[in-house]
């Protein structure tokens, strides 16, 4: 069992040794798609709060149950240490990677939907047209039926693609039955799933013998047990076939046993659901069928709190002078939703403002003016509302882990303005924000959501980080935020568009990667703090706008850049890698940059050496 630092507290019968480089994994995977299985030597993984690599689900559809390894920015980054077992056996937290391959069972399963339309049958359409079609059938699954990280079991984590059977008729690959009695329950629980102008009113699995529809009875018995450990070891679990996500830290499991019967017959299914620990975007439920399977380990080296720590003082003298602090006095009080007697004091005392608040939210919260200090969200809570709060002096605390994912998925920012700390929303279920009437933040983390739209409607300032990675964000607006003091990270995303609006400065790194995003255009951004990362996107052209300093290095490689001009940029403090651009004839660096790292075939004009 693992503690939460396992440099001093290491698995007793692993025999583990210095962690390697970032370069040096990176290299040895390649880039390529791998599984992870127990061996008794392989890789232990811990979890770091520094840049190292992180795991995205692998794009194409016959390997979403493996990941692929890439760099990683910022918090809740990984690294590996070489191990091996002392009984030369496999052990579940020394893992071996062994490339990812698709057996006979991936997506062997058909998933026949009855899908009549309105405006135009299915035989009408264009391939475009279905295409579309797919992509906001998987949004339907997410809005109608709440699958979320089990998306990637309909066709892959790639947008879904229909194959029409006759005019109201079409079908989608998927893992397994299992997968089409979900959508199917879905439609019996809730009726038709509307997907643009048409509806999926029935679904079978490709030769079952059992369909479910809406208009099917059933009867359901249900079970519940919770399991907790106290290891703060992350899982990520992958099987071949009907294949699923396990928790092996706090894990709730709920055994359904689900009867349906229709004219012709009948049918038991049961499934197993845990809550995911996985670190990438997708989780799913185990069958009892399920054959081969694969785990994915990381301890945690830096514990996370979700104490309500004050992270500032609660005088008004934080505010710039800008923002008024509401005209409201602070009660020593420390508000306890999850406690009536602090309930009742506060109301007692009628208090427009507290010292801080914990296991939030309540009533009583929501008629609070301000907050001194932080406000922690309590466990398990699905909506995130701040009523009438319009200042809170320290951090917002409603973060999931890597081995208990939060279950938020809706935040309304209310009458907020004004946040000193970071709004720390990382590892949830969230998948739209606007930030509302919020002018400053000291920093935004919205990493690890299955975020779709994004906006700051009112947002000018963050003195800290603005995290949107991993996430299936598609367009990213910056709008009226003037600064960024922390990181600007975007990378692993859906990004097709990315406007840097009226931003001007982002003090930390800028990571746009590992995205199919094709052109980027700085805009009006000026400075760089950190390092300017553009890795390994789909992109054609660079506009570097009005940028002139970068502090750190600049990076450019596994792109399909022709031609880059730094002319118009003034310093780059570190070096300049354009390496893994095949299309690159040529390179003007302006005499900046240390050294350069740049594929042989490119001509460099009056660029450093070599690095």
């Amino acid at each position: 069992m693992l503690s939460a630092s396992c440099q001093a507290d290491a698995p007793a019968d692993l025999i583990l040794g210095d962690a390697v480089s970032t370069k040096y994994f990176l290299q040895e995977t390649g880039g390529r798609c791998v599984l992870s299985v127990p061996s008794a030597s392989g890789y232990y993984f811990e979890v770091i709060q520094e840049n190292g690599f992180g795991l995205s689900p692998c794009p194409n559809a016959g390997q979403c149950k493996c990941n692929v390894f890439k760099p990683c920015y910022g918090d809740d980054c990984l690294r590996a240490r070489p191990c091996t077992t002392e009984s030369g056996l496999p052990h579940e937290q020394c893992r071996k990677l062994t490339p990812c391959q698709s057996y006979r069972e991936d997506f062997a399963t058909n998933m026949l939907m009855t899908m009549p339309c309105v405006t135009a049958p299915l035989t009408a359409r264009t391939p475009a047209e279905l295409a579309a079609l797919g992509a906001l059938m998987k949004t339907s699954l997410l809005a109608t039926c709440g699958i979320d990280r089990l998306l990637c079991r309909y066709a892959g984590v790639l947008p879904g693609e229909l194959q029409v059977v006759d005019e109201s008729t079409a079908l989608i690959a998927v893992l397994s039955d299992l997968d089409v009695d979900r959508v199917a329950q879905c439609i019996a629980d809730n009726g038709p799933i509307p997907v643009q102008d048409c509806q999926i009113t029935r679904v079978h699995a490709e030769g079952a013998s059992t369909t479910l529809s809406s208009t099917s009875s059933t009867t359901t018995s249900t079970s519940t047990s919770s399991t907790t450990s106290t290891s703060s070891t992350s899982s990520f679990s992958t099987t071949s076939t009907s294949t699923s996500t396990t928790s092996t830290s706090t894990s709730t499991t709920t055994s359904t046993s689900t009867t349906t019967s229709t004219s012709t017959s009948s049918t038991t299914s049961s499934s197993t659901t845990s809550t995911s620990t996985s670190t990438t975007t997708s989780s799913s439920t185990t069958s009892s069928t399920s054959t081969t399977s694969s785990s994915f380990s990381a301890t945690t080296t830096t514990s996370t709190s979700t104490s309500s720590t004050s992270t500032s003082s609660s005088s008004s003298s934080v505010f710039p002078s800008t923002y008024s602090a509401p005209d409201c006095e602070i009660s020593p009080l420390v508000l306890d939703c999850a406690d009536l007697a602090s309930r009742d004091a506060v109301t007692t005392a009628g208090a427009c403002g507290v010292e801080s608040v914990v296991s939030c939210c309540c009533s009583e919260f929501l008629n609070l003016v301000r907050v001194g200090e932080s406000v922690t969200a309590a466990a398990g809570i699905t909506s995130l509302a701040f009523g009438s709060v319009a200042w809170i002096g320290g951090s917002v605390y409603a973060r999931g882990q890597f081995f208990q994912p939060g279950r938020i998925s809706t935040v309304d920012f209310g009458a907020l303005t004004y946040v000193n700390g970071v709004i720390d929303l990382y590892y949830n279920d969230i998948t739209s924000i606007n930030t509302g009437n919020l002018m400053h933040i000291g920093g935004l983390n919205l990493g690890n959501n299955e975020l779709y739209t994004v906006a700051f409607p009112n947002l000018h300032t963050i003195t800290g980080m603005l995290n949107l990675a991993y996430t299936r964000v598609g367009v990213v607006d910056l709008g009226p935020i003037q600064r960024i003091d922390g990181y600007f990270d975007v990378g692993d995303s859906w990004i097709t568009s990315l406007d840097f609006g009226q931003t001007t400065h982002i003090g930390g790194d800028v990571f746009v990667g590992f995205t199919g995003l094709e052109t980027v255009n700085l805009g009006p951004l000026r400075t760089v703090g950190g390092s300017l990362i553009l890795e390994y996107n789909s992109l054609t052209t660079v506009d570097f706008g009005d940028l002139t300093s970068v502090e750190g290095t600049l990076y450019l490689g596994g792109n399909q850049l022709t031609a880059i001009d730094l002319t118009t940029l003034t310093y780059i403090g570190g070096d300049i890698h354009v390496d893994s651009n095949t299309m690159l004839t040529e390179i003007n660096c302006n005499g900046l940059g240390s050294c350069i790292s740049a594929d042989s075939g490119a001509t460099l004009i009056n660029c450093p050496a070599a690095c």
